[in-house]
């Protein structure tokens, strides 16, 4: 590629790059939602399967609500906290019929729940409430509290208009990832996750179809860092292979599993984004949230993420959390009660989390971290288009909302300073003397450009070297003088690009350089704190700079800035 067309491209890359950042989303919207709407498994069940089948029981609960609340932690769950954060109650669980209130949403999610219906019975780790059951009774919940409403008894629900308005949230996928993994070599992985992600789908937009318009989907997690299933817990003195686990001791295929899954799900919510141009469909990267947890559960106040706080997991022995005591293999009795501190552990009882845990998540989750788009939960509501734009990247479009951002057509209008290549100098000055000092050819981001340096590489004096510099090696004012050639060489071929560029582009090039000796003319050299803070300007010299290049004094053309868009 020539280098004029490279300084054509380079300049192109770096409009769009504005554009891009005048682009994102900043919309001050909150969406005030008036309820949720829950599908999920025990990640965030708050009684449906205590509910249906048989309660569950201390130390389940004990931390938050000092009794068992029907929730796989010891205090509060993930969706717990986003109902806090937006101001809402609790979600009850749809199933409970006692002592429940559904006036700001109800939560489907149960224990074991799967995205696809699985051929095995409830007592065998399955669940009959698959996530096609769950909407069907959202469809049955949405019927008779219309109904109640015209009866004029409805005051214990969401009015129906609000069903619209409310957020729909979604944790669910890791018993599926955890029944392909159980079946790895009777079943095609890659197929069997296209079907489940297809089946998530079909359910989302069924909920589309009955009103739904604000999704928040959690992809699953690292199934591979939960501690049951980590080598450590399940045999005496195994030492897996190479490879086997990475660097937290997380089991990397299974990881691998669920990263595929996810990878699959993030593509089709895209999709659907384009399908369903009036919802807003917000994919939340639970998976990185709570890797990055297992990473750093040392400096965040955690013990190793291995240890489990209730239950009993060695040596292949499982007696999964309650309080009661029982016997292993070599007839040992062992307690499997919780530990001391749980709000010391990220895992509560080998599967599920702690509320330390979660609380720490879901801090980390409703501020748009780890989103896509990143919008926070509260806003979770803006309607989001992305566009891929003819170079690439992914814009995002606020529907609506164009009064908080520059209209398309003027785009063309604003001025786009540039003001790099300082830092590329620095490096040529580091690598001479390392390399041939005759005319070699520097890749440059702007341009190629050519070094043709006599002078050996030396660093810049210190202020209190007691050192006497060779003669020529600095300016009457202390500056180094080959390291101000080098930049005055890249100035000139700069300008000489820009000249040849104008006959197609419109710009203006500032001789900053020029500007910054009259700067150190101005201070004496040895006030070096007045001037700059050793790298860089200070707000006063930074100033004095930008008075004096506004008004065109060191402009090529000599314009000033409020008249740099009239170049002929």
């Amino acid at each position: 590629m020539r280098p004029l067309r490279k300084l054509i491209v380079s300049v192109i890359l770096l409009s769009h790059f504005l554009s891009m950042q005048a682009e994102q989303p900043k919309s001050s919207q909150t969406c005030d939602f008036p309820a949720i709407f829950n599908f999920g498994d025990s990640n965030s069940d708050t009684g449906s399967m205590s509910a249906a089948f048989y309660p569950a029981a201390l130390p389940y609960g004990e931390t938050f609500f000092h009794e068992a609340s029907g929730r796989a932690s010891d205090g509060r769950l993930i969706i717990d906290f986003i109902a806090k954060h937006l101001g809402l109650p609790y979600l009850s669980a749809y199933l409970d019929s006692i002592g429940s209130s559904y006036s700001h949403g109800a939560n489907f999610g149960a224990s074991a729940s799967t995205i696809r219906r699985q051929n095995r019975t409830f007592f065998d780790g399955g669940s009959p409430f698959s996530l096609e059951i769950q909407v069907a009774q959202f469809i049955q919940f949405k019927t008779r509290t219309a109904k109640f409403y015209k009866q004029g008894e409805g005051n214990s629900f969401p009015r129906p208009e609000e069903l619209a308005k409310a957020l729909y949230t979604f944790d669910i996928g890791q018993n599926d990832i955890a029944a392909v993994l159980q079946r790895m070599g009777q079943e095609d992985s890659e197929a069997a996750i296209s079907d489940i992600v297809s089946q998530f789908v079909n359910q989302v937009t069924y909920l589309y179809s009955e009103g739904a318009r604000t999704f928040w989907i959690h992809n699953t997690g690292p199934i591979g860092c939960l501690p049951v299933a980590m080598p450590i817990h399940n045999s005496y003195n195994y030492t897996p292979e190479p490879g086997y686990l990475d660097q937290n001791g997380c089991v990397v295929y299974q990881n691998d599993m669920a990263k595929q899954f996810n990878k699959n799900l993030h593509d089709t919510v895209v999709k659907l984004r384009e399908l369903f141009h009036d919802a807003s469909l917000v994919y939340v990267d639970m998976y990185s949230a709570k890797y990055e947890l297992f990473s750093n559960a040392k400096t965040e106040g955690f013990v190793d993420p291995s240890k489990i706080c209730c239950g009993y997991h060695e040596g292949g022995n499982h007696l999964y959390c309650g309080n009661y005591k029982a016997k292993i293999n070599n007839g040992t009795e062992i307690f499997a009660g919780s530990c001391e501190d749980p709000s010391s552990h990220i895992s509560w009882d080998g599967v599920h989390y702690t509320e330390a845990a979660n609380s720490w998540i879901a801090n980390r989750i409703v501020n748009g971290s780890f989103s896509d788009p990143p919008l926070p939960i509260t806003r979770s509501c803006t309607k989001i288009k992305i566009k891929i734009d003819p170079v690439g990247r992914r814009v995002f479009v606020i529907h609506g909302e164009g009064n908080s951002f520059p209209r398309r057509e003027e785009f063309a209008k604003p001025l786009y300073p540039i003001d790099i290549g300082k830092n590329d100098i620095s490096a040529l000055l580091r690598t001479t003397g390392q390399e041939e000092l005759s005319c070699t050819k520097q890749k440059h981001p702007v341009s190629e450009f050519v070094q043709c340096n006599e002078y050996t590489t030396q660093a810049l004096l210190p202020v209190n070297n007691n050192a006497t510099p060779a003669p020529g090696y600095i300016y009457q004012n202390g500056c180094v003088v080959y390291q101000n050639d080098l930049a005055e060489q890249f100035n000139k071929e700069l300008k000489d690009r820009v000249i040849q560029l104008r006959q197609l582009l419109l710009d203006t090039l500032l001789d900053s350089l020029t500007n910054l000796k009259f700067v150190v003319d101005f201070m004496r050299v040895e006030i070096i704190c007045t001037l700059g803070w050793g790298a860089h300007y200070t707000e006063a010299a930074n100033n004095w700079i930008a008075n004096h290049i506004v008004n065109g004094s060191f402009s090529d053309l000599p314009l000033p800035i409020t008249r740099s868009c009239k170049l002929a």
